[in-house]
């Protein structure tokens, strides 16, 4: 009798998951025009985070991230100014190079990206070469910029 009431509970707990999980499926439907991320587009396929959205995200967790290491003196106002421009100029270089692989076959874009490795800059790397920051610096940056993702982006 036990057992039964313990494969009753695990089918009602399945069946109740299922449920909710499609309930959050349908919500996410929305045929409206608005193709926001996270969201179905009218024709089906679900809108990435890309662009606009993601974009101004990552420059705002930036501009937070640097402003709160310029309050603890970590770096200063010009360090600050110097790293969220070469963010952009990395962001524009790395645009540029994966633009032109459009329309190519993934051998090609496999080619063209090991071909092109040595182009694509590590942007706290480059601060350091550059004398802007120190190697304490920009580990402390990585840190508190990039601490939400699995790898460190631009620090060794």
């Amino acid at each position: 009798m036990d057992q039964r009431k313990t494969i009753a509970k695990t089918i009602s707990g399945v069946l109740i998951g299922g449920m909710l999980l499609s309930g959050g499926i349908v919500y996410a439907a929305d045929n409206s025009g608005n193709n926001s991320p996270g969201k179905i587009s009218a024709s089906g396929q679900a809108v990435t985070q890309t662009d606009g959205w993601a974009r101004a995200q990552k420059q705002q967790r930036i501009k937070a991230g640097l402003k709160a290491l310029v309050d603890q003196g970590t770096i200063n106002q010009p360090q600050s100014d110097k790293i969220k421009k070469q963010f952009e100029e990395t962001q524009k270089e790395r645009k540029a190079l994966f633009g032109k692989m459009k329309g190519m076959t993934k051998e090609e874009r496999r080619q063209y990206m090991k071909d092109n490795k040595a182009k694509i800059k590590k942007p706290l790397e480059q601060l350091v070469q550059d004398g802007v920051i120190s190697q304490d610096q920009a580990k402390a940056i990585g840190q508190e910029l990039f601490s939400h993702q699995d790898r460190k982006q631009g620090v060794k």
